[in-house]
């Protein structure tokens, strides 16, 4: 797919998750916007949930497409027996023959720059609880259950004149380490150098996804 440092989508060869497509793209474009209508502000910059709702947003804006946050469900627990929970995210394409997709999202922060080894400690652990998650829920919720993690990179203010030189070397890091079956991301140029936390630069987000298919076991990402 498309794609440079400022946005991008990629999907694995294969991947059952291209349907999602268009609503990844107007998910870039809701990120852009906000950012454009808050100058000072970034919505990947708040709670799971916060980045949960931006993504369902997108789905409705999209033609043919429906979401649903935050619901309850049943799900699997360790001994089998089903339980009651909650489903992060359900997206349906109902132009697609009810084409559906059950999320569970987590969200981290991960360190880049000068000074910060390459691994990506955080953006795995997520992953994998995402992907974990992911397996509880029930096999008739979605046609596809998808683990999903937003991901937003960090830096230390001082090296904010190197950021995208810096991005562009982790963001090559990701996609070359990270196993996915989709990957998208937005980092608006006008919001690049956005300070977030702890006096840190907070260029955008990235949305890692990965279909949990039917019997299938957890596997370490």
């Amino acid at each position: 797919m498309a794609g440079g440092l400022s946005w991008g989508i990629r999907f694995r060869d294969g991947s059952g998750l291209r349907p999602l497509e268009p609503v990844l793209r107007n998910w870039i474009k809701t990120v852009e916007e906000y950012t454009n209508a808050f100058e000072e502000d970034a919505c990947w910059s708040y709670t799971e949930r916060a980045n949960v709702g931006v993504l369902a947003g997108a789905a409705w804006r999209t033609k043919g497409w429906l979401a649903l946050e935050e619901y309850s469900t049943s799900k699997r627990c360790v001994q089998g027996q089903p339980r009651n929970g909650r489903c992060d995210l359900y997206l349906l394409n109902k132009d697609e023959e009810g084409m559906s997709f059950a999320f569970e999202a987590k969200q981290t922060r991960q360190n880049m720059g000068k000074r910060v080894s390459q691994n990506l400690n955080r953006l795995d652990a997520q992953f994998t609880e995402a992907w974990r998650d992911a397996g509880q829920l029930h096999r008739s919720e979605g046609d596809k259950r998808v683990a999903a993690c937003f991901v937003m990179p960090r830096m230390p203010l001082k090296e904010v004149d190197t950021v995208d030189e810096a991005l562009d070397s982790w963001l090559n890091d990701v996609q070359k380490q990270v196993e996915y079956d989709a990957l998208a991301w937005v980092f608006p140029e006008e919001a690049r150098r956005f300070q977030g936390r702890k006096a840190r630069v907070s260029p955008g987000v990235v949305l890692v996804m990965q279909e949990r298919q039917r019997a299938t076991r957890a596997k370490k990402v």
